[in-house]
């Protein structure tokens, strides 16, 4: 398996690692250091890893369709998708 192949297989669970280590360390002020010191040194990293994964499904999607359709794409279904969230 390719390094492509396998960071799309794994893409969700990249971002979801990502997002975490991004909530624990902008916690961590809180909670003070209950959770070992590993992402207080490297939390900030999870920015970086789920803004290129995010990028790499990006290209993906602008391989896979033509430029016009992933805007499209992306017009569509973001609004409705924040029309849904603020009407709940």
């Amino acid at each position: 398996m390719s390094n492509k192949e396998l960071i799309s297989y794994n893409r969700t669970l990249i971002m979801g690692i990502a997002m975490f280590s991004i909530m624990v360390f902008h916690q961590m002020w809180f909670y003070g250091h209950v959770i070992d010191n590993f992402f207080y040194y490297y939390g900030s990293w999870g920015v970086d890893f789920f803004l290129f994964v995010s990028g790499f499904g990006i290209a993906h999607s602008l391989q896979k369709n033509k430029v016009l359709t992933f805007y499209n794409n992306r017009i569509t279904t973001v609004p409705l998708k924040w029309t849904n969230r603020s009407l709940n």
